[in-house]
């Protein structure tokens, strides 16, 4: 059992011109164990999919272990959301994302630069 803390998301959506739409999110979240204890599994923190990093499969963005390359999830993470939608007819929309996110294990550090790993 961990103790967890969440930044609150921050969302911004700016509708500049009748048919242009521009949104910004940004999320940390952080989780900690009581006492000496390790986290388990399911309460670690795990991005990807279409609700955090549109690109990459669910729950596939974190540490890995060396010897399996399954991902095992960390302790905190850093989330970057931006989305311009622009309305071309009726229904029919044009759409650009940015996402970008890391997560990281007790004992890492967040880093501009590392290398990406493909499965």
């Amino acid at each position: 059992m961990g103790a967890v803390l969440t930044a609150p998301i921050v969302r911004q959506f700016r509708s500049e011109f009748p048919r242009v739409s521009l949104g910004v999110r940004g999320q940390t979240q952080y989780i900690r164990p009581y006492g000496n204890t390790q986290l388990p599994i399911f309460e670690k923190i795990f991005i990807g999919g279409e609700y955090s990093m549109r690109g990459f499969d669910l729950r596939s963005v974190g540490p890995r272990d060396a010897s399996t390359g399954l991902v095992t999830g960390g302790n905190k993470n850093l989330l970057f959301n931006a989305e311009l939608s622009v309305i071309v007819a009726g229904p029919v929309r044009l759409l650009a994302f940015f996402d970008a996110g890391q997560v990281r294990d007790v004992g890492q550090r967040f880093a501009w630069k590392e290398p990406v790993y493909e499965t």
